[in-house]
């Protein structure tokens, strides 16, 4: 014990003490990393570690300068900076690889973000996090009417120009004429450019596992890639910000829902001479039910556990997501049900790669 404590002591202290009391064992050598085995990095050890000070310091000061609330903040700038990858690559699909998206991608994205990273917020912060039920109703609110909206657009299997124009204007952000602080901007940009890159490298060589280890692509981004798309969440939940950690998980299913998904389409309408894009409704009836399930028990948990982020709500968040996931691997290879129900529920997995990442 008296090792220990002059070990902490303050400097000016310990160095009146006898050398001869001192009995502190040598540090142990610094494992050694073998570098020359993988290419350099451009960061050093201290900078990956310090990485995440960047993102949520930008919000911060956005929340001062435009003085709004952290809610506000992570429905908003947070929600779209976390989705902008999942943006870009929708664009790849409409452009390049010329995908055919269906509501499954909707659904997989909602019960990723609503049971598991909630549920990791929730087991992973440092204490318990209030939440307000004002900011929770308003933002499921505005994604229940989203959704219906996309819905009805989504039953003719065809995207008119105008139904894009509709849902990107569901999705607004109020203009402040403020100054900036400076470098706060950079720093928020910079971040969700960091975030492109590293998603386009992980579903990359995401892929590439899979590919070695004879697993499909959806078995790997509902059980490996998955929690890496949880970290800006969690770290926001350990600040203890609750309300922007829940805030930002509806608030990028939001995103998805008018921009992400529509602004693709309503760009390649404008190339096209406005034609529409087609989309798949197969497994819509299937994919809304769970969707909208899945959104009353959430509601209902928070409820039950008096508007607190405990570990109770986090076990019970993450035991929904899991079964979610189990259900969807044995709908996937037919495990359970008829074999012909791939009209209805198949492609949920499928599309859940995509919200995962």
């Amino acid at each position: 014990w008296c090792t220990v404590h002059q070990h902490f002591r303050p400097a000016d202290i310990t160095s009146k003490l006898p050398k001869e009391r001192s009995t502190a064992a040598p540090a142990p050598p610094a494992p050694t990393i073998h570098h020359a085995h993988y290419p350099l990095d451009i960061f050093s050890t201290e900078d990956r570690r310090q990485g995440w000070e960047f993102f949520v310091p930008a919000l911060r000061v956005i929340r001062d300068k435009l003085a709004i609330s952290y809610d506000v903040v992570g429905a908003t700038f947070m929600a779209a900076g976390i989705s902008t990858p999942k943006l870009l690559g929708f664009l790849i699909g409409v452009f390049i690889t010329h995908d055919n998206v269906d509501f499954g991608t909707v659904a997989g994205s909602a019960v990723f973000n609503v049971s598991f990273v909630i549920g990791l917020c929730a087991l992973f912060s440092r204490q318990v996090l209030h939440l307000s039920w004002w900011p929770l109703l308003r933002n499921v609110s505005f994604y229940i009417f989203d959704l219906i909206v996309l819905i009805i657009f989504f039953l003719d299997n065809v995207i008119m120009w105008w139904e894009n124009m509709m849902l990107v204007a569901c999705y607004t952000l109020c203009h402040f004429h403020e100054k900036s602080r400076k470098f706060f901007v950079i720093a928020f940009l910079g971040s969700v450019v960091w975030f492109c890159i590293i998603s386009y490298f992980t579903v990359w060589w995401g892929h590439q596992v899979a590919e070695t280890i004879s697993i499909s692509n959806e078995i790997m981004g509902l059980t490996i890639l998955a929690p890496g798309a949880c970290i800006p969440y969690v770290i926001v939940a350990r600040k203890g910000l609750g309300d922007m950690a829940v805030s930002s998980s509806v608030g990028s299913n939001i995103f998805d829902v008018t921009v992400s998904l529509p602004l693709p389409w309503l760009l390649r309408s404008l190339i096209h001479g406005l034609a529409p894009a087609a989309v798949s409704s197969i497994g819509l009836f299937c994919a809304a039910m769970l969707l909208f399930f899945i959104l009353i028990f959430f509601i209902i948990s928070i409820v039950c556990c008096k508007w607190k982020m405990n570990k109770v709500l986090g076990f019970t968040m993450i035991m929904l997501y899991f079964t979610f996931v189990v259900l969807s691997v044995m709908l996937h290879y037919q495990i359970i049900g008829p074999f012909n129900m791939p009209n209805k529920c198949k492609g949920l997995l499928s599309c859940t790669l995509t919200s995962c990442l």
